[in-house]
């Protein structure tokens, strides 16, 4: 495993990041129509899987943070939904967020997550939309971020965290 870095963030990517038969059902998973960003926490209708792919998560932060690892108490995660022309402001993850993962689901194309070099939303650069990508990071007080629609399609990604 590799780790990307881009001013601030330390990041690792992982393409087929779920089995094929997981990933279907995610694709499969009902989301809701929507002309804003809609999050719903679905940790219980999934925990079934959390266990393999919390070890695996786990591995990836002790990797990018690796003195922090006992900081871990919990995993979560959540399926959120973008319309087609909302954006998330630029922000950095909040404390808790000690570990966040975008995996992108679905449609096959769209605008991946944006990575700046300030608060101001110097030096951008794209994290490419790749179905079943898995975007990996740590959050710090300067791993700013941003995402949006692309105009077309609602924008459905997998939101994993550790706090």
């Amino acid at each position: 495993m590799e780790v990307l870095t881009y001013y601030n963030f330390k990041y690792v990517i992982i393409d087929n990041f779920f089995n094929e038969k997981l990933f279907t059902t995610f694709k499969n998973y009902k989301i809701p129509v929507t002309d804003k960003i809609k999050i719903e926490n679905i940790t219980h209708t999934f925990e079934n899987f959390l266990p393999y792919y919390d070890n695996i998560f786990k591995d990836v932060f002790t990797l990018l943070n690796p003195n922090k690892k006992s900081l871990i108490t919990t995993s979560r995660l959540e399926s959120i939904s973008t319309g087609p022309n909302i954006s998330w402001p630029l922000h950095t993850d909040i404390p808790e967020k000690l570990l966040s993962a975008v995996i992108y689901v679905k449609p096959q194309i769209s605008t991946g997550t944006f990575l700046f070099s300030d608060n101001k939303g110097n030096n951008k650069k794209e994290i490419k939309w790749i179905p079943n990508r898995a975007f990996i990071f740590c959050r710090n007080n300067n791993t700013w971020h941003n995402y949006c629609g692309d105009g077309k399609n609602i924008r459905h990604v997998l939101n994993y965290t550790l706090r």
